[in-house]
């Protein structure tokens, strides 16, 4: 196949490149990327401003063909959540492609191939920008994505649910077993029970420390959400559970 120089002396304009890549069945894409964010069991979604609501992120620009994803990610999240945003980026946990028209001239049919991140918002207030018009937290656990998404992002967002909800299915703590936490393998925990918020259905972990702690007392007890407990922390570039059962 041509170079990209190349392409650009045999064809031009559009209709020239798309019939190019006609004959040799080719597919063209925008590259876009997705952040889904979490907290405390729920997903955050912007609605923009023709109704329809989306994930944080974006396409790449023609510019940012040399630029790291993380820097396209970060301008993304600027420019739609604002500025006091400060999140944390996991790698990709799936993969999406949309294909949407276009509220341009012509109104054209277009393609987009899409990361999709996992994130956490550490602290700051999100401010929209002028082409959305709302945002929710919605629960997970009772999200109908249907009612929100379509074409490929609502494949992305199922997808994406399935997989949280497998692993909260495969380890669930039961009363009785036994962690330790990344941080500190020689210090014990015993499950005392998993609850579930009277405000907000989240399910709790409960669990009691096996050990004496001058700033907490004796076998103190603590509780924590469940998707954080059974959640992964990045410790030296590598990801590793921030509880592990030991028995």
């Amino acid at each position: 196949m041509p170079s990209g120089g190349a392409l650009g002396n045999l064809f031009h304009g559009r209709p020239a490149l798309n019939r190019y890549m006609e004959l040799n069945q080719k597919d063209l894409y925008f590259v876009a990327v997705k952040v889904f964010f979490t907290d405390h069991g729920k997903l955050l979604m912007l609605k923009d401003r023709f109704g329809d609501w989306d994930l944080p992120g974006g396409r790449i620009k023609a510019d940012e063909f040399d630029a790291p994803l993380e820097a396209v990610i970060a301008r993304k999240l600027k420019e739609e959540l604002g500025g006091e945003v400060v999140s944390l980026i996991r790698p990709p946990a799936v993969f999406m492609r949309h294909e949407r028209i276009e509220e341009s001239e012509g109104h054209p049919t277009v393609r987009i191939f899409a990361l999709g991140y996992e994130g956490y918002i550490e602290r700051g207030v999100i401010h929209l920008s002028e082409r959305h018009s709302g945002m929710e937290w919605v629960s997970m656990s009772d999200l109908v994505p249907e009612t929100y998404f379509k074409g490929g992002w609502l494949k992305g967002v199922q997808e994406y649910l399935a997989l949280k909800r497998a692993a909260a299915n495969i380890s669930v703590p039961a009363a009785g077993d036994i962690y330790c936490h990344y941080k500190h393998s020689d210090r014990y925990y015993e499950i005392v029970g998993v609850g579930v918020h009277s405000e907000t259905k989240e399910r709790v972990v409960i669990y009691r420390a096996l050990y004496d702690s001058p700033e907490f007392g004796a076998k103190a007890l603590w509780v924590r959400p469940q998707e954080m407990f059974l959640g992964t922390v990045t410790v030296d570039g590598r990801e590793v559970p921030r509880f592990l059962k030991v028995s």
